[in-house]
């Protein structure tokens, strides 16, 4: 985990590296970004109510809650605390817990925990290209969503949609999106092809927001879930599978 864009040194050092998201964080000034490498963390992370982004630095990270929550906005966190590109899964209470407090949810996949995303006190959180998906109690409570993948039929907002996100292997872990014209193997930092049906999540993000690293061709939009945005986002066209 390292912190980018603070003068650590009077200008000597761009970056510094720290064991953990929390001690990052903690660390951390507004308008820093925290760059967070490929593995599994398990902690319980609270914004500090800073002004900062917390986005994965390469193929998503994952992150699980080490007791209940795996992140809290609970000190007055706005729109430029961002949460960006991160799979979190296994909380034994909830993914994401906003309590008064509206930030950016940007490319997040949420599956597999207790709920996906608590909203309390007039909480409003921006949640964007997100995929909130299997979670055991519900996926969004007092918040909506938009360009999202959301399971609950009931969940409504603007380019909202309830497929089946097509995970290339929930159960193994891996929620990388089928594509017949690529995804990314984490494990063997390889590209496969799938024969099924294309995820409807490929392309469906908002459509005002740059695919910035997604390698093209890449339909000139966004991809929801984790990977979009990144180099790591499956693919929209190109050879198809035989």
């Amino acid at each position: 985990v390292s912190v980018s864009g603070h003068d650590w040194n009077n200008g000597s050092s761009p970056s510094r590296a720290f064991a953990t998201i929390q001690a990052a964080i903690d660390a951390a000034v507004d308008g820093d970004t925290i760059l967070v490498w490929p593995g599994l963390y398990e902690e319980d992370i609270s914004f500090e109510g800073k002004a900062i982004t917390v986005q994965s630095a390469a193929d998503a990270a994952v992150i699980t809650a080490s007791r209940d929550i795996a992140f809290t906005f609970s000190k007055g966190e706005s729109g430029d605390s961002v949460l960006a590109n991160f799979v979190i899964t296994g909380c034994g209470e909830t993914g994401v817990f906003c309590n008064g407090t509206s930030p950016t949810l940007r490319n997040l996949t949420i599956v597999n925990n207790q709920f996906g995303i608590l909203a309390y006190w007039g909480a409003n959180p921006d949640i964007v290209n997100c995929i909130v998906w299997d979670n055991i109690d519900g996926d969004l409570f007092q918040c909506t969503a938009r360009y999202s993948c959301i399971e609950d039929a009931g969940t409504k907002g603007t380019g909202v949609i309830h497929s089946d996100p097509r995970f290339a292997s929930a159960a193994g872990g891996d929620y990388h999106l089928q594509s017949p014209y690529g995804r990314y193997v984490s494990q063997s930092a390889t590209w496969a092809t799938d024969g099924g049906p294309i995820s409807p999540c490929i392309d469906k993000g908002d459509s005002s927001m740059d695919p910035r690293c997604e390698l093209g061709p890449n339909g000139s939009r966004i991809n929801m879930g984790a990977y979009g945005g990144t180099a790591y986002a499956s693919k929209s066209s190109g050879p198809r599978c035989p």
